[in-house]
């Protein structure tokens, strides 16, 4: 279920309203180099214009972060910018879209986050536009290739991995002459494009993730009568590497996907794509495609352009159970959560404003219709048999409601004769009908609805005082347009009782949950199960129990070759788990066969990802599923003594919090097929010491015990692909949540050369780690701990840390002159922190090898020093710093 955080928040709301010509637009995502240096060369080169446009970044990033304040800060300080956060768009094309809707110039330049424009190109595109005020037109320029010599005009339609549409190497003589002729071109790549905004045709709702943009949009046009051309002035360059952020790959199901939808609508024959991916991901995996693809255009709920789900934040109970329904209808992955506007006082009220929401937010998106479900709504057996019967007699008819159930108010609560409509057998005349549990809107009354809903409580309130509630406000508004299928295949949970009594055993309130991939279905490309809300406890997909047992959680990727006896440390101990939830991250060997080998013997829940997202979702994925109030982990690597869960619940019970494990390592010499089982040094500071050490380094690792209640208050797991585990025991430290180690080895951790820190890049592990103190300093406002961060950042980021902060001239040095006399003053450097205070680097006075020097800013203006390697490491022992000074210095 896709999480939606925002329903259009501009914010930059604080710059007044204004018409432009033209709307300069951008879609990003974790790219705040990229829009910072197209904003900052827009403004500093094309200023002849500037009273004529407006910037709009709209950021799709998932969870927005460091970047997302970042860019949230630029908008502030550059005049005409405005920022939008759109985590729910699944896709650049979605994203695409949303930037014409909030676009407010007349005319639209969309361009990639990463896209310069050669100076002199704005001003001479706002002259074409009021030369031609009336073109409908799809206007693309020449992208200047690397060398700025060549150029490209136009791209080939040929597929070439993956992707339709390369830049053509034989470029049209007529896009060299600047002042030349808009001439017409077959297609182009989308890192630059325009049109007027009232003319955009768009792209395809069910469009998700990357591909099916190129080609497809320029077929739409000419297939509507009008051209695509190539205006020569509007010149362009793109930047294609990013080695210091290496982007995520692509789903090739996503592409082969989206270009399948988009040619199937324009009614192009589709063998090309299936030759061409047959070609690039073979027989077996295209198959797989293939099939899947036929499953989701049987789906009936294909047949609605969106489907939301309305749910109150305090209710994860009910969005749990929702979830299992709609992963039994395959819709789960398609769904937007919506957290529902509570009134507690009133909850008639906050029911009508969230529909409102919705239907904001549809309307905003140019969506034909939208389904939405109340997180109470219950399905009968053979959903999807009745509902494809209903939709092709709905396509015949003019309607504005449709009911996917619900009751009379005027009649008996269930009726065993509706009044089918004519010549119809699954739809009926709905007018009378109340409850909105799921009910569909169309977009004929998006507008209309809009205009009579309030979208505020206190208007609400009135409004609800004069309706009674918006379902019964609906049951006689819509005569002969609201319509409702035939037999109701959705009620609610405390409504079933209700139901025509030869129907009322065929709604599954509980379904079993089923997390196991379809036959025909791609472990590579599938999305990700459910997690309904960021940062929240409505994280969670399963119901607590009162038990006080142990759950374990095990996360897998190709763990085939050690799996066995993971699991079966889990069947010796002495005291049993009351849970075993096993995430397979979208495994390509055994795993799974492996985990079904066990259900007869452990309590096993495996949860099937069909997309791989690293170990931290995965864990975060497994969570959502334990339903007991003690969870220890457990890495499909590794193995549990028997005594594990008794040791670690005793220890727990004696001193609630965090409990570590206590570890032997199995390390594989190569020579020992059994390995080496050594001892592994624990280090465990005192507890006024634990969050300052941790700091440091993940002194904690895996394997630890903990409660459901203290997981959830500090949040969970963030979806951050390595390092999770030290991210969460960092908020753990910051809670006051107190850590104790286990008294004696209950936990055999193996060292082997799969494992994930032999396997993972030095540069992405650092990535990780710098990712989790940036998140830590987001929120600590101790100085101490803050000072302490930004030496750990500094330790494992060297002298690349220092280039992003700003340089003090050496005239308005002030510090101690002995401090200064540490580094020779020709190669001195020196810099602002507003936490490490004054840091200095250049040459020693002795040598050539470089210093740092960190001056305090506080009354004690302490003094830390370091040499710097040739590679630019720093040679920074935090942990003996900490350790040197006693913490009773350090803290304040």
């Amino acid at each position: 279920m896709v999480a939606m955080i925002d329903l259009a928040t501009d914010l930059t709301a604080r710059k007044a309203l204004r018409s432009p010509a033209l709307t300069i637009a951008m879609a990003t995502r974790d790219d705040y180099d990229g829009v910072y240096f197209t904003v900052t060369a827009l403004s500093l080169y094309h200023r002849e214009v500037a009273d004529r446009i407006e910037l709009l970044v709209i950021d799709n990033d998932e969870e927005p972060g460091p970047v997302s304040e970042a860019l949230r800060s630029l908008a502030t300080s550059v005049d005409g910018l405005r920022y939008l956060s759109a985590p729910e768009l699944r896709g650049p094309a979605a994203v695409k879209d949303r930037l014409f809707r909030e676009a407010r110039g007349e005319w639209v330049l969309c361009i990639d986050c990463h896209v310069l424009l050669e100076p002199g190109a704005l001003a001479r595109l706002l002259d074409f536009i009021d030369a031609h005020p009336d073109c409908d037109d799809l206007l693309h320029g020449p992208l200047i290739d690397r060398d700025m010599i060549r150029l490209a005009s136009h791209s080939d339609p040929v597929w070439a991995e993956g992707m339709f549409g390369r830049f053509s190497v034989v470029t049209d003589p007529r896009a060299a002459d600047l002042d030349g002729a808009p001439f017409e071109i077959g297609m182009h790549g989308m890192g630059l494009f325009a049109c007027r905004k009232a003319t955009w045709l768009g792209f395809n709702p069910r469009f998700t993730g990357h591909g099916g943009e190129e080609g497809y949009l320029h077929a739409k046009y000419r297939a509507a009568g009008r051209r695509v051309l190539c205006l020569p002035f509007l010149r362009w360059t793109h930047r294609f590497d990013r080695p210091d952020r290496p982007s995520a790959p692509h789903s090739r199901w996503e592409r082969f996907r989206n270009h399948m939808i988009g040619w199937e609508e324009l009614g192009l024959p589709t063998e090309a794509v299936v030759a061409h991916y047959r070609q690039r991901c073979g027989d077996e995996q295209l198959e797989q495609f293939l099939a899947r693809w036929h499953n989701e255009r049987n789906n009936p709920f294909t047949y609605f352009d969106a489907i939301y789900c309305i749910n109150l934040d305090d209710r994860p109970d009910r969005l749990a159970r929702l979830t299992h329904r709609l992963q039994a209808l395959d819709i789960a992955e398609r769904t937007i959560r919506v957290s529902a506007i509570a009134t507690p006082n009133d909850p008639a009220v906050g029911c009508a404003l969230s529909h409102r929401a919705v239907l904001a937010a549809a309307h905003r998106d140019g969506l034909d219709n939208v389904l939405v479900l109340e997180d109470d709504a219950v399905f009968l057996s053979g959903t999807p048999w009745i509902l494809r019967r209903s939709l092709r007699e709905l396509r015949h008819q003019q309607w504005d409601l449709f009911y996917l159930g619900g009751f009379d108010h005027c009649a008996p609560r269930w009726r065993h004769a509706p009044e089918l409509l004519d010549d119809c057998e699954h739809l009926a005349d709905a007018t009378g009908t109340t409850t909105t549990h799921a009910v569909a809107y169309h977009r004929n009354i998006f507008e209309r609805l809009l205009a009579e809903l309030p979208d505020n409580d206190n208007d609400m309130g009135r409004w609800i005082a004069e309706h009674k509630a918006i379902d019964i406000f609906y049951a006689g508004q819509f005569p002969h347009r609201a319509l409702r299928c035939v037999p109701a295949i959705a009620t609610q949970e405390n409504l079933v009782i209700g139901e025509d009594p030869d129907m009322r055993d065929q709604f599954n309130i509980d379904p079993i949950e089923s997390a196991t991939v379809p036959p025909n279905a791609s472990a590579e490309t599938t999305p990700e199960p459910t997690v309904p809300s960021r940062g929240s406890v409505s994280r969670r997909t399963a119901p607590r129990t009162d038990r006080s047992g142990v759950a374990v959680v095990i996360p897998v990727h190709n763990g085939a070759e050690f799996l066995d006896q993971a699991l079966g440390s889990l069947a010796a101990q002495t005291v049993p788990a009351e849970q075993i939830v096993v995430v397979d991250d979208a495994s390509h060997d055994n795993s799974c066969e492996i985990v079904g080998r066990w259900k007869n013997i452990l309590p096993l829940n495996l949860v099937q990802l069909r997309q791989q997202v690293g170990i931290g979702q995965a864990r975060q994925t497994a969570m959502a599923a334990v339903t007991s109030r003690l969870i220890t982990q457990l890495d499909a690597d590794d193995m549990f003594l028997p005594n594990h869960i008794a040791v670690m619940k005793d220890t727990y019970l004696k001193s609630p919090g965090l409990v570590a494990t206590t570890r032997l390592a199995l390390i594989d010499t190569g020579s020992n097929p059994a390995g080496e089982l050594r001892r592994t040094v624990e280090f465990t500071p005192e507890p006024t010491d634990q969050l300052i050490h941790l700091l440091t380094g993940n002194y904690l690792c895996i394997g630890a015990l903990f409660s459901i209640d203290d997981y959830e208050n500090v949040g969970g797991y963030h979806r951050i692909r390595y390092a999770e585990d030290w991210d969460l025991w960092l908020r753990f430290a910051a809670a006051g949540i107190p850590f104790t180690r286990a008294p004696e080895p209950t936990y055999v951790h193996r060292i082997h050369p799969a494992s994930i820190t032999k396997t993972t890049s030095e540069f992405a592990l650092v990535k990780y780690d710098v990712e989790v103190l940036n998140r830590f300093l987001s929120k600590c406002t101790d100085t101490t701990h803050r000072r302490i961060a930004k030496l750990a950042i500094l330790q494992r980021v060297g002298r690349d840390y220092l280039t992003e902060l700003p340089t003090i001239p050496r005239i308005e040095l002030c510090v101690d002159p002995v401090s200064v006399a540490l580094i020779d003053d020709h190669t001195l450097r020196i810099y602002d922190d507003q936490d490490l205070g004054t840091v200095m680097i250049g040459n020693s006075p002795q040598s050539t090898q470089q210093r740092v020097v960190i001056v305090s800013s506080d009354e004690a203006h302490s003094q830390l020093e370091f040499p710097i390697s040739s590679t630019g490491k720093i040679d920074l022992n935090l942990r003996a710093i900490l350790v040197q000074h006693s913490v009773a210095t350090t803290t304040r």
